[in-house]
């Protein structure tokens, strides 16, 4: 950030954050992975999915792409906090990703 930040001829300060292109493009990005994870299908449609590919899907499958979903979850949560640590998420921001990850 700083390179980037100093290739546009500004001082790298946490107030000039925001003009910061590959902050945004990593704030994006993670918002997309982030979203992505909220539009998991349900079982009924996993296995409706898997039987036209002629694969079985039951129920300790789902558990797994359940229990990956979780672990997918709790990493965003970390990732958050770092990302919040390192002066690239704004409190404003952290705070109402947290609030939409406990009442999504």
């Amino acid at each position: 950030m700083k390179i980037d930040l100093e290739s546009q001829g500004k001082k790298a300060v946490p107030s000039m954050l925001k003009f910061c292109t590959f902050r945004k493009k990593l704030l994006d990005y993670c918002r997309n992975c982030f979203e992505e994870i909220f539009q998991e299908s349900s079982f009924e449609a996993l296995q409706k999915a898997a039987e036209e590919k002629g694969k079985k899907y039951t129920a300790d499958d789902h558990k797994e792409v359940m229990l990956k979903r979780q672990h997918k979850l709790f990493g965003n949560i970390e990732f958050i906090g770092e990302l919040y640590m390192g002066f690239l998420l704004r409190a404003d921001t952290a705070k109402s990703i947290f609030e939409h990850l406990l009442n999504p």
